[in-house]
């Protein structure tokens, strides 16, 4: 039962509770798809790297650097990693070129989250802002203009027509690191505060 739980990504307690039931009740046809679906996927990705390789496994939680020798790929490092969630924020199959890597970076917060979390919380609480180290700012030809926080200033970011981004820090939601690579979706590899998160054995979160 614990190997069959660690395969499948639930906590490996020997016990067949809620979550082991449904994944032992899914059908065999249903596997078969999972696994023509996963070889299609597998299709998308690079035949041969021209340097030695970062991988994420997402439905494993899972990273490892490779170190190329031959046609060998020798796993140098292995850490834990959480993804995106699997029914609301997928993180999707894609290959980059790493391009450089930032230390204690500014999260410059999406505008979906802007207007679905942020804002709210400031409207429940004006300090909010201030207590987790967010600064209004604007970019324009590569430079950035940072804002005091004012009546004015707040209708423009509620408006759109300022951003928001979180200082570098002990609260950042990236964390104290931020690898960057080349994709069309603006997707990136950071650090983050939430080390409980890698407690779980399923860390799609």
């Amino acid at each position: 039962v614990r190997r069959f739980q660690r395969r499948h990504g639930h906590e490996p307690d020997g016990r067949i509770g809620k979550a082991t039931l449904a994944a032992l009740d899914v059908p065999l046809a249903r596997r078969v798809e999972q696994m023509q679906l996963t070889l299609e996927r597998w299709r998308w990705l690079p035949e041969r790297f021209a340097a030695p390789p970062i991988v994420v496994n997402i439905p494993e939680f899972r990273l490892r650097a490779l170190r190329v020798e031959g046609a060998d790929l020798i796993p140098e490092l292995s850490l834990k990693v959480v993804v995106g969630a699997a029914f609301d924020h997928q993180t999707p199959v894609l290959a980059g070129a790493l391009r450089y890597v930032l230390f204690h970076p500014y999260w410059n917060v999406p505008r979906p989250i802007v207007e679905e979390e942020i804002l709210p919380a400031l409207a429940a609480d004006p300090r909010y802002l201030a207590a987790h180290d967010y600064e209004l700012y604007r970019a324009d030809a590569g430079r950035v203009a940072t804002f005091p926080e004012t009546p004015e200033t707040l209708e423009l970011l509620r408006r759109g027509a300022l951003d928001l981004r979180q200082r570098p820090g002990p609260g950042n939601a990236l964390g104290a690191v931020k690898l960057v690579f080349a994709n069309d979706r603006d997707i990136y590899l950071h650090d983050t505060p939430a080390k409980s998160a890698f407690g779980a054995s399923r860390r799609d979160l």
